[in-house]
């Protein structure tokens, strides 16, 4: 359980990384 739910934080965040470098005005704003 720990390991997936690790998985799943790393993930979250490589996706907002990723939300980041699309979208950099509405990260910023």
């Amino acid at each position: 359980m720990a390991v997936s739910i690790q998985f799943t934080s790393e993930h979250i965040k490589n996706i907002k990384q990723d939300a980041e470098h699309a979208y950099p005005n509405e990260a910023c704003g």
